[in-house]
């Protein structure tokens, strides 16, 4: 086998990909852009300063960022350029980005408590909906369109903890937030929930009502039940991967990487920081990271040659035919 590639960086705060175009887009201290096919990376000029949050377009014509005071920029991927600033949009710090199922919106979330819904073209608020007393920290978004905002009371002044966190799910198609339903955590509250592609699974990283101690938590939302829950030291943050066969969980400068359906774990991996892990469905290579390091490697580099009892390319394969369905 051909000696493996990789790609070092210093941090990674966020990160999208093209599978049409394959590139991934990186923001690191620079925006950085990696074609996969030649494996070269070029930089982009960030718009403003301390860029956090990115999402390419569906179409892959443009991608958009936004910085920790919620000012948002709209860009043409090819050319690398501010098509949109948005100015009057500035919301506050919150949520990352997610695309509407139709591809013609991009959807966030607010810690003043606002799900918002912008038109790619035109930059315009298409929807909105208020949560006034909460603050949301983190969006998602399933293969057929379910959409997850986890929402927190808060704090008042000298409280430490002020109820349980809820999750709010629509199944609506795209812009129109009509068909919510609300998950309550009972004697819990969730820092980070993200719904797995297939929509079935959701995992939690939160802490519980009577000793404050953090822990992951991995539900059936199909079925309303807990499926495991484990303690996490300093817990800091869980991904799925794209292809929606593992989910990675990070605490005490440790990422555990499980696999779908049993959530053994397949594979631990020393990572200080809060962590991002990122692995499409398209493509045998991998994103691992955090706030300070962070690497682009193929799987068979990561996983080893053999995994799942199938030498590479073959487990690549295999779980690319194996994508879960609700």
């Amino acid at each position: 086998m051909a000696i493996l590639r990789k790609i070092n960086f210093p941090s990674i705060f966020s990160v999208d990909y093209a599978p049409i175009a394959k590139r991934f887009i990186l923001v690191t201290n620079r925006l950085v852009v990696v074609d996969i096919d030649i494996m070269t990376k070029k930089y982009l000029r960030l718009p403003a300063s301390n860029i956090n949050e990115v999402l390419i377009s569906k179409d892959e014509k443009r991608f958009v960022l936004k910085n920790t005071s919620g000012r948002i920029f709209i860009m043409c991927l090819n050319e690398g350029i501010v098509l949109l600033d948005l100015k009057n949009g500035r919301e506050g710090e919150g949520g990352n980005f997610v695309n509407s199922p139709c591809g013609n919106f991009f959807i966030y979330s607010t810690w003043d408590g606002e799900i918002i819904s912008r038109n790619w073209q035109t930059g315009a608020v298409m929807n909105k909906i208020e949560y006034p007393e909460c603050l949301i920290s983190h969006t998602s978004i399933s293969d057929d369109g379910i959409l997850c905002f986890d929402i927190q009371p808060k704090l008042k002044l000298g409280e430490k903890y002020l109820g349980d966190s809820f999750l709010v799910y629509s199944k609506s198609s795209d812009r129109n937030f009509d068909d919510i339903v609300e998950y309550r955590f009972a004697n819990f509250r969730s820092s980070k929930s993200i719904i797995s592609p297939c929509g079935k699974y959701l995992a939690v990283l939160g802490c519980t009502r009577s000793d404050f101690k953090d822990c992951f938590r991995v539900y059936n939302l199909n079925e309303n039940s807990l499926l495991i829950e484990e303690s996490a030291e300093r817990g800091s943050s869980v991904s799925w991967s794209n292809c929606g066969r593992f989910v990675a969980f990070h605490s005490d400068e440790k990422m555990s990487i499980r696999a779908v359906p049993n959530f053994k774990e397949i594979k631990s991996v020393k990572c200080p920081g809060p962590t991002i892990f990122f692995m499409p469905q398209e493509i045998p290579w991998i994103l691992i990271g955090g706030d300070y390091e962070a690497q682009l490697l193929s799987c068979d580099e990561f996983f080893s040659e053999r995994f799942l009892g199938l030498p590479f390319p073959s487990w690549w394969e295999h779980i690319k035919s194996l994508r879960i369905t609700n």
